[in-house]
Parts: C-alpha cells; sequence; structure tokens
C-alpha cells in the first residue's frame, strides 16, 4: 500500500499525468499555430477545470503570462490568464494566493488589498 501513496504523490492531481501534460502541449501547439484557435483555448479551458492544485494552477498562470508576453495582441490569451486567476481564487481563495499569484506574474511579493 505504500508504493501505491508513493505513485499517487509523483502527481500533481492530473496536472503532471502524461495523458494530461500531452493536451495541455497540444493545446499549446495550436494556440501557437492559430493564436485564436477557439478550439484549442476551450479545451484547455476544460482541462483547467480539472486542476485543483494551487501549485498546478501557479504553473498555468506563470505559462500563460509567458504566452501573453509573446502574443501581446491576441485575446485569447489575456481571457484564459482570467480564467486561470478566477480558478486560484474561488479555490485557494485569500490574500496569500493573490500575492503569490501577482509574483507569479512579475508583480512581487507584495499583498493585494
Amino acid at each position: 500500500d505504500d508504493d501505491d501513496d508513493d505513485e499517487d504523490s509523483k502527481y500533481d492531481g492530473p496536472y503532471n499525468h502524461p495523458i494530461f501534460k500531452k493536451e495541455l502541449w497540444q493545446c499549446e501547439y495550436n494556440a501557437n499555430h492559430n493564436k485564436n484557435n477557439y478550439y484549442a483555448w476551450t479545451h484547455r479551458e476544460w482541462l483547467l477545470s480539472h486542476i485543483t492544485s494551487k501549485d498546478a494552477l501557479l504553473q498555468e498562470l506563470q505559462w500563460i503570462r509567458r504566452w501573453n508576453s509573446m502574443n501581446v495582441s491576441q485575446y485569447s490569451g489575456f481571457h484564459f490568464r482570467i480564467q486561470v486567476v478566477k480558478k486560484l481564487l474561488q479555490d485557494h481563495g485569500g490574500r496569500k494566493v493573490a500575492a503569490a499569484a501577482a509574483a507569479t506574474a512579475g508583480g512581487g511579493s507584495r499583498e493585494i488589498r
């Protein structure tokens, strides 16, 4: 049974599962080839709905921050970023999460009031 616990602890919910990672990669690939690919962004939002870990959500926020910085005129990425922040606040709420999100977004470690 301890081996099963070790196996489960390797995964951060579904976020680090190989199939989930492949789905995230496919969304990124499609969005990079067609920046406003409705199906890629909709699927990524569906994947986001299955992410529960705060650390995984912060990783997703960091990823979309980088994507937005390279695609500043693409609304789809900024819409997705809003969805990630909403999910972080809904699932984990509070000032600590807001501060972590701000730090991930390059805003330092100050608290948001």
